[in-house]
């Protein structure tokens, strides 16, 4: 047996041939390999869709108004409850639209659509009910998640289409319900 590097091989064309492609294989799946991965770390980082399973963990900003009547007034007059609305058409089939401007834009009933309470908060399946929100270490347990610059940075980024740099602390104020 003949062991060969980088040289024609004695035999006919089509062998050369196939040993050619078959010694560039290597080369050839490095570079795919590190296209993708450049890929990977040039695309947006995405917030995830709920998946149809956890539709069910979601109650809605009605069930939130039962208990925080005042901080679902000024949502309801808030930029927040209106994000759906200021896309146009087409922007609404664009995932990358709806995954900031609603919280759980594929979810088929209708009191999910929307920027709400948990789109910030999280699911409120396990945190709603009035005992577990007055237990601050027990609220946290359950899912419930504080507001920070970082969540509001997702997608308040700066960079996205139509978007300007904004001022956290301003902008916390104008929306202010605690």
């Amino acid at each position: 047996m003949q062991i060969w590097l980088c040289q024609r091989p004695k035999g006919n064309k089509r062998m050369h041939q196939r040993k050619a492609r078959a010694h560039q294989l290597p080369k050839s799946l490095f570079f795919c390999g590190l296209a993708a991965f450049a890929i990977a770390l040039l695309w947006p980082t995405q917030r995830p869709e709920a998946s149809v399973a956890e539709w069910g963990n979601y109650v809605g900003a009605k069930r939130c108004q039962v208990c925080h009547q005042e901080a679902y007034d000024i949502w309801a007059k808030g930029p927040h409850a209106r994000a759906l609305m200021n896309l146009t058409g087409q922007q609404k089939q664009d995932f990358r639209c709806r995954q900031c401007h609603t919280m759980l834009a594929d979810a088929p009933m209708e009191h999910l659509r929307g920027i709400q309470c948990e789109s910030c908060h999280g699911p409120g399946r396990y945190y709603a009910e009035s005992y577990i929100m007055q237990d601050e270490e027990l609220r946290k347990e359950l899912y419930f998640k504080e507001i920070d610059e970082e969540s509001c940075l997702y997608c308040h980024q700066g960079n996205q289409t139509g978007f300007k740099p904004w001022n956290y602390k301003e902008k916390l104020e104008k929306i202010r319900h605690w």
